[in-house]
């Protein structure tokens, strides 16, 4: 029987302990070091899921926990912040997204991996200036 304890990514006081068995794998949770509730067996596949991390078995090290750090986009990550608005997407790549905003003339890019933004223009005098930067890109 291996285990592997974890902290969890949203909560300091959460911790997580994954006990590999036969045929599955047992998930118990912990609150400031003590258990809270039994454990249930549940599917890796459920696991990786849920907990949005990745498991890895290796004779050698047992169990290892590896975690994801793909930000997925959402609506929040998709408002303008210089005028608050939601922002159009206008083309998607499995590392970016570029938005635009119809309401402040804006361009974006979000990255995938960190969620960090990045503003291509200012509206307004500069859109030729940008619209050559975009050209580039493209």
């Amino acid at each position: 029987m291996k285990s592997i304890k974890f902290k969890d990514k949203y909560s300091a006081f959460k911790e997580w302990e994954i006990i590999k068995l036969n045929g599955g794998y047992y998930l118990k949770q912990y609150i400031k070091g003590k258990q809270f509730g039994r454990g249930f067996k549940t599917s890796k596949k459920w696991i990786e899921k849920t907990l949005e991390i990745e498991l890895e078995y290796n004779n050698d090290k047992g169990l290892i926990v590896l975690r994801k750090n793909k930000v997925k986009p959402n609506i929040k990550n998709l408002k303008c912040d210089k005028c608050g608005n939601i922002a159009e997407i206008m083309s998607e790549d499995k590392d970016w997204i570029v938005c635009s905003c119809d309401f402040c003339g804006a361009d974006f890019v979000i990255y995938k991996d960190t969620g960090k933004k990045e503003y291509l223009i200012v509206a307004g005098d500069n859109r030729d200036k940008i619209n050559k930067k975009w050209e580039e890109i493209w």
